[in-house]
């Protein structure tokens, strides 16, 4: 048997060298190797929490580009509603002065000559039963 760094080792067969049970000495670990090893945890746990913000930062970023195209489309649907509205004003502007297309807008409002007298008429509901008349006419019975 041969000694070899502190552990016993003997002769195997087949001429394999295979180390002793014998446990070998501890050995101290430098000020250097300690400080390493704990340098390298906490670069690793940085790295994690880097990482980990980073993530977050794309997604919240990904949320602000999504709020933002939907408020752009929101708007561009405003801005041609007020393209759709201002080619009307142009067309009420165009014929300020024809007599017949301010009248015409009169009436869609509602207004009326005053010798005109106004008539109401209803339709009559869609879904009315058929055993009712749809019209009853009267006929003025005179003296």
């Amino acid at each position: 048997m041969r000694s070899h760094e502190g552990a016993t080792v003997r002769a195997a067969p087949h001429g394999y060298a295979e180390a002793a049970a014998e446990p070998s000495p501890p050995r101290r670990r430098s000020r250097h190797a300690v400080a390493a090893r704990g340098a390298h945890r906490v670069l690793t746990v940085l790295a994690l929490v880097g990482s980990v913000h980073a993530m977050f930062l794309l997604g919240v970023e990904a949320w602000r580009f999504v709020q933002e195209r939907q408020a752009v489309s929101g708007l561009q649907r405003q801005v041609g509603d007020l393209k759709t509205e201002a080619r009307g004003l142009n067309q009420v502007i165009d014929h300020a002065n024809d007599q017949s297309y301010r009248e015409d807008l009169a009436r869609r409002q509602g207004f009326m000559y005053p010798n005109e007298l106004r008539a109401v008429t209803q339709e009559p509901p869609a879904a009315a039963p058929a055993t009712q008349p749809a019209s009853t006419t009267t006929t003025p019975s005179g003296p």
